[in-house]
């Protein structure tokens, strides 16, 4: 009850109840323009109530989305589309009400039983909330699984005329989800085959100037992000920060991608070799070089050096290429010299010399298939 009790102190704050009118307000608004989610309308409003103290943002919060909810049920019974996923079951019984004309009898209906549920569900919350908590930090992985396998079950069985088209619905749902980021976790869903994450300093190439506090911590996370399994560390940014931060990938359990980006000039045979070698002593997992030719003749001279560290010296895999028109060759036969690994550029190329994906995926077979 005390939970009860505190609850009904505070909303009875005039200050309070106007931040819950208007996020109500607002949550009908946006609740019914199909299209126009209640997480949109929540992650907008977080922006604006970040730095309010914290029972206005919340009543806010609370406010917008009890009334999005409900919102959501005025284009279900209008239009057949529910604007919220609450929404679903009142198009089944509202919209055939709207079709004989009866629209406003099932908006009437709707808004007592809104309020009625939205009363009852909050006491009961408010009373029954702590001993749910506890409930649902006990589950287990296996809790979940069949929790989602009832929610499936139970999309399948809203298909009225045909079972197979709500599961069929369901299946398209899930395939859906598995795009993108986890919206609780922030792990990337569906990734297909490893991932990689890097940061180009101003000196290599990139666009950006960091100081190297900032491109460790940076590197750090992404690490340990979960989103990635490989992050590249510029190999020639100091001694101390390379090993600092090969060992934090490390304790993350990723690959460490170890480069260097030379966009003035191709440097000659043994200092490429040095470079290499360098990455692989300094424990780099994959040691990567790109350069950028003047003549064509330092195509050869990075080829010659990839041939002779993947021959003699490396114990790992190595990536090489040449960058520019002039280079190009290097991203296509690379593989024959010892090279591992090509890239290809999806929509804006990050370097020069890149190949469209869609074009590499038709060379590269030639080439590797040969061998």
């Amino acid at each position: 009850m005390e939970h009860l009790d505190y609850m009904l102190r505070e909303l009875l704050d005039p200050q309070l109840l106007l931040y819950l009118g208007v996020g109500v307000f607002l949550g009908i608004y946006i609740g019914a323009v199909p299209g126009l989610s209640v997480t949109m309308a929540a992650s907008l409003l977080i922006s604006f109530t970040y730095s309010w103290d914290v029972l206005p943002a919340m009543a806010a919060m609370i406010g917008i989305y009890i009334g999005g909810v409900y919102g959501g049920s005025r284009s279900a019974i209008l239009l057949n589309i529910p604007g919220a996923p609450a929404a679903v079951a009142t198009a089944l019984d509202g919209y055939p009400l709207a079709q004989k004309g009866l629209a406003g009898q099932a908006i009437g209906i709707t808004v007592v039983q809104s309020v009625l549920g939205g009363l009852i569900g909050t006491v009961i919350l408010a009373l029954g909330a702590p001993q749910v908590a506890k409930v649902a930090m006990a589950f287990a992985p296996r809790d979940y699984f069949l929790l989602a396998i009832m929610g499936l079950l139970l999309v399948g069985s809203l298909g009225n005329e045909s079972a197979a088209r709500g599961v069929m619905s369901a299946a398209i749902g899930i395939f859906i989800g598995f795009i993108g980021l986890d919206s609780q976790t922030g792990h990337l869903r569906f990734v297909i085959g490893p991932s990689g994450s890097s940061f180009r300093t101003k000196k290599e190439g990139g666009e950006k100037e960091i100081d190297m506090e900032t491109y460790t911590a940076l590197n750090k996370a992404m690490a340990e992000s979960g989103n990635v399994d490989a992050v590249d560390v510029e190999i020639f940014s100091g001694d101390d920060v390379v090993r600092e931060n090969l060992a934090n990938i490390h304790a993350a359990g990723k690959i460490v991608v170890g480069s260097n980006h030379d966009f003035d000039k191709t440097p000659d045979y043994d200092d490429l070799i040095y470079r290499l070698r360098k990455m692989q002593d300094m424990g780099a997992d994959i040691p990567k070089i790109a350069v950028m030719p003047k003549y064509h003749k330092d195509v050869l001279t990075l080829l010659s050096a990839t041939e002779t560290m993947s021959s003699t010296y490396a114990d790992r895999p190595i990536i090489t290429m040449s960058m520019s028109a002039t280079g190009v060759i290097s991203r296509l036969c690379g593989e024959v010299f010892g090279s591992s690994m090509t890239f290809g550029a999806v929509g804006q190329v990050s370097a020069p010399g890149q190949i469209p994906v869609e074009q590499l995926n038709q060379a590269a077979p030639i080439v590797h298939n040969s061998l």
